[in-house]
């Protein structure tokens, strides 16, 4: 990830191998840190009019109650079993991986009424501590040090640690045009081909996220079939994360189709590779569980001895059994946590105009997910004079924000953005349209008094 180095002794520093300096040397992007540092003073209506309102992570507070009483309704009279303090399966049980299979067929490839044969497999799942951890193992077993993997830009900027921690794999971003908007198409793809040659990188593999993690966007079958299509004439793996499948808004719903749809005839083959959790989908980020899907046996037997150590425990993976085979609840949680979110959405965008009226203010029209993609390059010239807006002004506007409107999001250029100016919004990191409103009424606040906005 791009950052400053920490600074440490030249002592402890020596005590490590050089796996390990490079480790610990790693530090997160500044405004990251920055973020990090002021979260202890979070803003709460009653108790801390004056905190900070957190646009950051990527959680939905929305819908977590709700995730919450199932676990309680469920475990009330449940302890641990036995069962539950031994060992299992390392890749998951498989009582849940059949569960997840089911979940898939059911509700991720409902499109095609199932998806690929394979889906009902339970043996073509893997389990892990998140989906960053199943990257991780993925990257580690399918690249080699140095091999590039493409990615469509803007991107979810945790894939750049899930690449490069411990498979030392080189991101390579590509840009796709704000103005053709953000569609994937072969030249975006040829032109990070081309990149890759100019560096010497031997390209390996490429990374898809659809739904799209900072846009929110759905990638349409064509755009996944030429995907599919030009990672197969290159021998690339092709890896979808799909961590928002689950999470498309109902006005979009019937334009969304997984990888799983695209291949439902065919099958994934050895190449093809789905990725999904349920940190997003199902509101639980601190349960820890990733889900791979994939039709290689061979990565399945060497992600299953990596799981041993990165497996959730299985306390975690019992609770998340019982809630995947409570069909009622399940079905009708998707359905209302699908249409909270739009209504989410549509409070973000009350929010952003009732904030700013007239001034130009742009953002990209979220089909799914967390996520507002606002830009700001009207307010960033200095000294009151507009111009192209560069990165340093980013950064130096972030920097306004979260010192004077005590509010925290996160910069574009972190998401490897095309042009300085942009930065992404989650909308679901606070609990109500109030506290969104609260959020940009201090930033537009902030403009006038700095004499950005008039």
């Amino acid at each position: 990830m791009r950052g400053e180095m920490n600074p440490l002794s030249d002592t402890s520093r020596l005590s490590l191998s050089r796996r390990g300096r490079q480790l610990a040397e790693r530090a997160p992007p500044k405004a990251v840190e920055k973020s990090l540092a002021v979260l202890p003073d979070r803003y709460d209506r009653e108790k801390n009019p004056d905190g900070y309102i957190s646009l950051l992570v990527a959680e939905n507070t929305i819908s977590a109650d709700r995730v919450l009483k199932q676990f309680q309704r469920e475990r009330s009279d449940v302890l641990p079993s036995r069962l539950s303090l031994l060992y299992d399966q390392p890749q998951g049980e498989r009582r849940l991986r059949q569960a997840i299979a089911r979940l898939f067929q059911r509700h991720v490839f409902a499109a095609s009424g199932g998806g690929p044969r394979g889906a009902a497999n339970p043996d073509n799942y893997a389990c892990a501590s998140g989906a960053g951890a199943i990257l991780d193992m993925m990257f580690l077993t399918l690249c080699d040090d140095g091999d590039g993997v493409i990615i469509p830009a803007p991107y979810y900027p945790g894939f750049d640690m899930d690449l490069t921690c411990r498979a030392n794999c080189v991101p390579v971003p590509a840009p796709l045009p704000p103005s053709e908007n953000y569609r994937l198409t072969e030249e975006v793809l040829n032109a990070a081909e081309a990149d890759c040659r100019d560096r010497g990188v031997r390209l390996r593999a490429l990374l898809l996220s659809h739904p799209g993690n900072p846009l929110g966007q759905l990638l349409s079958r064509d755009e996944l079939q030429l995907a599919v299509r030009w990672a197969r004439q290159r021998s690339l793996h092709l890896i979808c994360d799909e961590a928002y499948a689950l999470s498309v808004f109902p006005r979009h719903r019937h334009a969304f189709v997984s990888m799983g749809d695209v291949l439902a005839d065919t099958g994934f083959g050895t190449d093809v590779h789905l990725v999904w959790t349920f940190s997003k989908d199902f509101c639980m980020s601190g349960m820890r569980c990733g889900v791979l899907f994939t039709e290689n046996p061979a990565l399945i037997q060497a992600l299953r001895w990596q799981c041993y150590f990165s497996s959730p425990s299985r306390d975690t993976q019992g609770a998340l059994t019982r809630l995947l085979t409570d069909e009622a609840w399940l079905s009708s949680f998707l359905h209302d946590n699908a249409l909270a979110l739009q209504g989410a959405f549509g409070a973000a965008e009350r929010a952003i105009r009732d904030a700013f009226g007239e001034h130009r203010v742009r953002w990209f029209a979220s089909q799914a997910g967390f996520f507002i993609w606002i830009g700001l390059q009207a307010f960033m010239g200095r000294d009151g004079q507009p111009g192209k807006p560069t990165w340093d002004e980013e950064q130096e506007l972030f920097d306004l924000l979260l010192e004077r409107a005590r509010v925290i999001v996160y910069p574009g250029g972190i998401c490897h953005a095309s042009e300085p100016g942009w930065y992404r919004c989650c909308f679901t990191a606070v609990p109500d349209e109030d506290t969104l409103r609260t959020a940009f009424q201090r930033v537009a606040g902030v403009l006038k008094e700095t004499g950005r906005m008039s």
